[in-house]
């Protein structure tokens, strides 16, 4: 396994309290009029109980190995609150025509708590560094508010939206429905101004006080049922539009949190004492100067593109129902989505400042300014698609003794994206998102969920064994391609490319022994045993003096075979048993399921330049010689989905 192993106090409860109410009024006006009146208020509380709340959290070994406190968790907490208010109202204009019209209305009140490092964290190289005290870098969150330790974001939004339908009996056999919906969403209040913010990003158009508030969204949509009216009872059906996701406030709140004027960030390669008291290390960093009482300091900076909208796409699908003959049922269907505006998220402090030896550009981290840390963008992008072709046949089947269903359903799909928008923090978003050529364009490749062949069966078969008491057996069958993963950079002291992670880099694949020095953790010679492994690995070796494309290569495929067993006990009362993963309950080598974790193989550590004031010249990188022989070993074992399980249910 490649897996992190952490400590039993590095972890923590997650608490979830949620309370909702709601009010339906359905009213029929006339036979020609109706309306639906929906009033709804829900709280929800999340919070954290940490295991280690009092001291700071030790990484050992670049996430390795994980102790103390969860470095996400102290003060963590979202509380929401969410009110909603909807109408709609309906109008039978003829027998050709259903009129529909409606608004929406959705305010959202957050106070959002998130103090990454709040307790401290002390990285350490290795077990050895650990015992000796010596470490590589230090972070820490702490309040930019005086007499306010903890200082939460406050944000408030508000969704409204109108809506307006047509639904046409065109014919017997045609129906369409045609729609509009205007969605706009409005924030009230503004982050804090950071006035050092708005100096050196004043020519962008970027401060820190400002939101995408009033930008409409418009949704028109367009679909159809068509009847054949034959002896297969053939149906057409299809539709076109323009769709909105619900909005993800988690990811407008990063611009409260992060503005430079609520928190502060400390982050140094600089020995820093140990200390389980977080004041200590206060101290300590105030006196090496590190923290200057009274005077400005640095911190992660999260910007947003005033303009910006929320997801939507352009969707189109095509589907054909109809009878088969040997009473199978038939569906065959085409999706595809286009994307319009998506989010892409950008570290704007990074200046190029030369080319690698590779051709990706080379960045000076903080090359605007460094008063800040990283400065995150999101904005907008149209890059972006998906398409799926399925189809499916059904069937049941009266044998006398006794009853058979079946099923049977296979999808191809592709689903392309620049970035797939894997956390609910705006600096990881940019980092965990490997990137090649330019760390702020990356390229349109395989999203994270892609799964281009599904295969999902079922068979039944239900038995009288005793009268009056049927048995049923069913087995439940998915096989499906392995997600995609990518091939990057191990973090370590340098960042290769400059921009600020040495984790969100894809490697070259290096052919020609000239161009690098590839060597093993003790410094010898490794080319002879890297050029194997790009021999043998499918996705490496298809990029042979190349940057690797994101998500190029795939995990394995995975089967998985479920089986249950009904018993009718009595009239509406039955005993269920499942048996989950079958097949493993079989054979302890079936029904195993390997991952890559997170997505992404650190394959390269880079050490240096052969010439340190050139970024063109010849780069050093260390290969785990004695990890990686095979690309097997770069899977670890889902131990929990890799198990069979028993259920026994009882249904009233």
């Amino acid at each position: 396994s490649t897996g992190n192993f952490y400590f039993g106090n590095a972890g923590y409860t997650f608490n979830h309290k949620q309370n909702s109410s709601m009010l339906h009024l359905y009213s029929t006006l006339n036979n020609k009029m109706s309306n639906e009146f929906t009033f709804g208020y829900t709280t929800i509380r999340d919070s954290r109980d940490e295991a280690s709340q009092n001291v700071p959290t030790f990484n050992i070994g670049f996430w390795t190995a994980s102790a103390g406190a969860e470095q996400y968790s102290i003060g963590n907490k979202l509380d929401q609150d969410i009110l909603q208010v909807s109408d709609n109202f309906t109008y039978y204009l003829n027998n050709k025509h259903t009129l529909a019209a409606g608004f929406s209305l959705e305010n959202y009140s957050f106070v959002n708590g998130f103090f990454r490092n709040f307790n401290g964290t002390y990285y350490y190289a290795n077990e050895d560094a650990l015992i000796s005290g010596s470490t590589w870098r230090y972070e820490l969150t702490y309040s930019a508010v005086d007499g306010d330790p903890q200082p939460f974001a406050e944000v408030k939004a508000s969704l409204l939206g109108f809506y307006g339908q047509d639904t046409w009996k065109v014919n017997d056999q045609l129906r369409l429905t045609t729609g509009l919906r205007l969605d706009i969403p409005t924030f009230p209040d503004n982050p804090a101004a950071n006035d050092t913010v708005a100096k050196y990003f004043s020519d962008m158009e970027l401060k820190t006080d400002q939101m995408p508030s009033g930008n409409m969204h418009v949704s028109p949509r367009l679909g159809f049922n068509y009847d054949l009216n034959n002896e297969n009872n053939t149906l057409f059906r299809g539709g076109v539009g323009v769709f909105s996701g619900s909005p993800k406030f988690v990811w407008m709140s990063n611009n409260y949190s992060n503005s430079g004027m609520l928190l502060k960030t400390v982050r140094t390669s600089s020995a820093v004492p140990f200390s389980l008291d977080r004041d200590d290390q206060i101290a300590s960093l105030i006196d090496g100067s590190i923290i200057v009482p009274g005077e400005y300091q640095k911190s992660e900076i999260n910007l947003i593109d005033k303009d910006l909208k929320f997801p939507q796409v352009l969707r189109t699908n095509l589907a054909i129902e109809t009878e088969l003959p040997m009473g199978l049922n038939g569906t065959f269907e085409l999706l595809y989505t286009k994307t319009l505006n998506d989010y892409k998220y950008q570290q704007i402090n990074a200046v190029k400042d030369g080319t690698l030896m590779d051709g990706r550009d080379h960045y000076t981290t903080y090359g605007v300014t460094d008063n800040t840390y990283h400065v995150i963008l999101v904005t907008n992008t149209d890059q972006g698609y998906q398409y799926n072709l399925s189809g499916m046949v059904d069937g049941a089947w009266s044998l006398g003794a006794y009853d058979v269903n079946a099923g049977l359903s296979y999808t191809y799909s592709q689903s392309k994206d620049i970035n797939s928008l894997t956390s609910s923090q705006a600096r990881s978003n940019w980092k965990y998102n490997p990137v090649g050529m330019h760390t702020n364009e990356p390229n349109l490749t395989s999203s994270n969920y892609e799964v281009p062949h599904r295969i999902v069966g079922s068979v039944g078969a239900t038995f009288n064994f005793v009268e009056s008491s049927s048995t049923t057996f069913s087995f439940f069958y998915e096989g499906q391609s392995g997600r995609p993963f990518s091939y990057k950079g191990e973090e370590g002291d340098i960042d290769y490319n400059g921009d600020g992670d040495a984790r969100n880099d894809l490697i070259f694949v290096f052919n020609d022994a000239s161009k690098v020095n590839m060597v093993d953790s003790d410094g010898n010679n490794a080319w002879d045993a890297w050029t194997a492994f790009v021999d043998q690995d499918d996705a490496l070796k298809e990029y042979k003096g190349k940057i690797i494309d994101r998500n190029a290569g795939r995990q394995p495929w995975r089967n998985r075979l479920d089986l249950r067993i009904t018993q009718k006990v009595f009239d509406r009362v039955e005993l269920t048993l499942d048996i989950l993963n079958f097949t493993n309950l079989l054979s302890s080598d079936a029904g195993k399921q390997e991952y890559v974790r997170y997505g992404t193989v650190d394959l390269l550590e880079f050490t240096g330049f052969a010439d340190e004031n050139d970024v063109s010249s010849k780069p050093t990188f260390e290969f785990d010689t004695g990890r990686y022989t095979k690309t097997e070993d770069i899977y670890s074992v889902d131990d929990f989905g890799s198990r069979w399980q028993i259920l026994l249910g009882l249904r009233i």
